[in-house]
């Protein structure tokens, strides 16, 4: 079976890399399995190279989201 999946952003972040942002205001089980699986393709498009750098981020706090990007 098939999936699609559509982060909730894409962000260029200051050092050039591309943050794959999810934002969640709780975690159910579906979203625990998400961040596993999109950690094992920003590692496996890293290591191919010639894509950039990409990175994974669940921000599950809007109102400190500028805080984590700067971190980031």
């Amino acid at each position: 079976m098939a999936h699609d999946y559509v982060p909730d952003w894409l962000a260029r972040l200051a050092d050039g890399s591309t943050l794959i942002l999810e934002t969640k205001g709780y975690e159910s089980a579906e979203d625990r399995a998400k961040p596993a699986a999109a950690q094992k393709w920003v590692d496996a498009v890293n290591n191919a190279g010639g894509m950039g750098r990409w990175r994974y981020h669940v921000n599950y706090d809007p109102h400190g989201l500028a805080e984590e990007l700067k971190r980031l």
